[in-house]
């Protein structure tokens, strides 16, 4: 069969004037990026262009292969049967080209047709999943397509030390709120469930883990879903670390200060605690870790400034505990005259910087677990900040002189929120870590105040050379109601609840004390 070429050139041009002079809306619907999300059409999408790409590379490699094999018959056959065959040659090499080019030519028709970017976006959904069910409430519209009221997550962005989301609002009105998922389903329109937040933009702490991202406006148009993922080693590996003091400058001077000058507020550093632990959840062990991380990452992301380490008996550490948000003279200069009369020789016999291990306010080990605890939703201990026993928490131990492995099947019970314990340190668990993939736990990842408050990586063999035989299981403690915080602190003065805490201040008890 001969090959008219003019002819072939000719339907290529009229099939391009045609998609690009025909009503495009049929086509440019099944290409919405929106559409492409509903679970049914991306997994029916995937299979289609799976299909499409063994096609483009199968069948050329079949035409040349079987032109290979009729050109080495033709050699032996004499001239004129090389003359028939080259013809075939040709067609089988240009329709090889052809079929390859398939994504090209699509390319192409997408461009003249102003869809190139839904395809775009189609295809990256296919590599990289963010499906909507509309049987469970996406944001699609009756028909299936996106809904254009709705607003639109422009970035979702983890900085190594928090997430910051920036979308563009819908006709809906602006953004009031932004909503993480840890399951691709449309969130409640429950309000305390929602991080209330009239802005397009917001800063927040979260905790490792796959996450889907909403926003809504004030019509209650809610985005579609974007996708972040966090790991614990990228928290380690780019937030604070508790035991670099030489590298993380302390505060220096009272924190609210310090803040001003670098016109950033006390407030905007509370609203980011709040915010994060809401988001992770008030009154959990989820809430309680993520409060111990907030206000750290915050200084440490923005300005390198480290919460010091600082002894809680003999520097008054322990009173930083009974705050909501951060404490205004956390970097106060420590003097004598802040130091108790009993303690006060031995801080001057060892020196006070010394002793104190870096002389600015801050926290000690026990007074951070503590803070983080209270923060979360729980009220504060009067004492050094110590939990371990108390009020539905349970202290476990494997003795005084544990093996390796009794130490590391103690910490597998070790769940996010309890408190790993030796007899000099107290630190906050975060999670386990497998260092090779093999499903064993070769340590842990942990926040803790030492010389600064921050994260550690630590390994088995680290921990075992160090002690830490015992562990205080906290779910007991965050499951009973009668630890939510008091609004008042241990003093009976009424506690400063932050704004984005303030709509469930109702679960606070109002008739208590945090020492009864």
């Amino acid at each position: 069969m001969k090959l008219n070429y003019k002819k072939v050139l000719f339907t290529i041009f009229v099939f391009i004037i045609f998609f690009t002079n025909v009503n495009a809306s049929a086509y440019t619907y099944f290409l919405a990026a929106d559409f492409c999300k509903i679970d049914t059409v991306a997994k029916i999408l995937k299979i289609v262009f799976l299909l499409l790409n063994i096609i483009r590379i199968a069948v050329p490699i079949m035409l040349i292969i079987s032109s290979m094999i009729k050109l080495t018959r033709a050699v032996t056959g004499g001239a004129d049967s090389l003359q028939k065959v080259s013809k075939t040659l040709i067609t089988n090499f240009i329709a090889a080209a052809l079929i390859f080019l398939i994504p090209t030519f699509i390319n192409i028709i997408t461009k003249l047709t102003g869809t190139f970017e839904s395809y775009n976006a189609c295809l990256e959904n296919i590599k990289n999943p963010i499906t909507i069910d509309p049987s469970k409430g996406g944001p699609v519209n009756e028909e299936g397509g996106a809904n254009k009221a709705a607003p639109k997550i422009k970035s979702v962005k983890h900085l190594g030390s928090f997430v910051t989301i920036s979308a563009d609002k819908g006709t809906g009105g602006n953004i009031t709120g932004y909503y993480f998922s840890k399951t691709n389903k449309k969130p409640t329109g429950k309000e305390y469930e929602w991080i209330l937040k009239k802005s397009n933009y917001i800063e927040i702490a979260k905790l490792p883990g796959t996450y889907y991202v909403y926003a809504k406006d004030g019509n209650n148009n809610i985005s579609a879903p974007t996708k972040l993922t966090i790991t614990w080693e990228d928290l380690y590996n780019n937030g604070p670390r508790s035991r670099d003091d030489k590298n993380y400058p302390a505060i220096v001077g009272n924190l609210s200060e310090v803040l001003k000058t670098k016109g950033d507020s006390l407030q905007n550093l509370n609203d980011f605690i709040a915010w994060s632990v809401r988001s992770a959840g008030l009154f959990t062990n989820e809430g309680v870790a993520t409060a111990g991380i907030a206000a750290q990452n915050y200084l440490h992301a923005k300005y390198n400034l480290h919460i010091s380490y600082i002894s809680n008996v003999h520097c008054f550490g322990q009173r930083y505990n009974t705050h909501f948000g951060a404490d205004p003279e956390w970097g106060k200069v420590i003097t004598l005259g802040c130091i108790d009369s009993a303690s006060r020789p031995i801080a001057q016999e060892q020196g006070i910087k010394r002793y104190c291990m870096g002389y600015y306010g801050g926290q000690d080990c026990q007074s951070f677990f503590g803070w983080a605890v209270h923060n979360g939703g729980f009220k504060a201990e009067n004492t050094h900040g110590s939990y371990v026993g108390k009020n539905g928490s349970k202290e476990e131990s494997c003795g005084t002189n544990c093996s390796k492995n009794q130490m590391i099947e103690l910490h597998k019970k070790l769940v996010i929120g309890d408190e790993l314990v030796n007899p000099h340190h107290v630190m906050l668990f975060l999670a386990h870590y497998d260092e090779n993939g093999d499903g064993i736990h070769d340590g842990v990842y942990i926040y803790e105040s030492y010389t600064r408050v921050g994260m550690k990586k630590w390994s088995n063999a680290e921990l075992h050379r160090e002690g830490y035989y015992t562990i205080n299981r906290m779910a007991g403690y965050y499951a009973n109601q009668s630890n939510y915080a008091c609004l008042q602190d241990y003093k009976g003065d009424m506690v400063s609840i932050p704004d984005a805490w303030k709509d469930k201040a109702s679960l606070f008890r109002s008739n208590c004390k945090a020492t009864d």
